[in-house]
């Protein structure tokens, strides 16, 4: 405002003396920060993210699974822990509007989120959102047997809930699954 206050003659002498100035402090405060809080990031969230899910389904292709209890410790919105890192380390210049967590315009002016970051934890509050609808770990849905020639009865055990159809009417019936079941196939 004061460069641009001395008019147009002064503006390169007001933008020297009073803005480059000013933009070079805040750069020498803002690196060292924006590097202590990517460390603390990989410390406390990225390298214990992936210790407990390095090679577990469905991150990698393996027959260990990832169980929901697990991921709720990272996922949940009000207690995992990147929903802490993000409420706690990154409060006032990282805010959700919505679904989605945006860069705050005014506080982080000069701060650069790395696109793939905002990208990740968007994702990841997205599958909160569906995992942790009710608060607890599981995934919620509902499932209605079909008819097939041949076949009399059909029996389905998720999560030790059990499908019984016998060729009747078909009818929906709601499961909550407490864990994440891999598809392995029988033959």
């Amino acid at each position: 405002m004061i460069a641009a206050g001395l008019g147009q003659e002064w503006s390169g002498f007001g933008r020297t003396m009073f803005v480059n100035p000013m933009e070079q402090a805040w750069q020498q405060v803002l690196t060292p920060a924006a590097d202590s809080l990517n460390a603390q990031w990989q410390q406390a969230v990225v390298s214990e993210w992936n210790s407990a899910f390095g090679g577990r389904y469905p991150f990698s292709n393996s027959s260990s699974d990832v169980s929901l209890p697990l991921l709720a410790k990272y996922l949940n919105a009000d207690s995992g822990r990147i929903a802490q890192f993000l409420q706690n380390r990154l409060k006032g210049v990282l805010h959700k509007e919505g679904n989605h967590w945006v860069p705050d315009s005014i506080n982080s002016q000069g701060l650069a989120f790395s696109p793939a970051f905002l990208s990740a934890i968007n994702t990841l509050s997205y599958i909160s959102d569906v995992a942790f609808t009710e608060g607890n770990a599981g995934v919620n849905f509902e499932l209605r047997p079909g008819t097939a020639d041949g076949v009399m009865q059909t029996d389905i055990i998720i999560d030790s809930q059990k499908l019984t159809y016998v060729n009747q009417l078909p009818a929906w019936k709601r499961f909550t699954c407490l864990r994440i079941l891999k598809r392995r196939a029988r033959t």
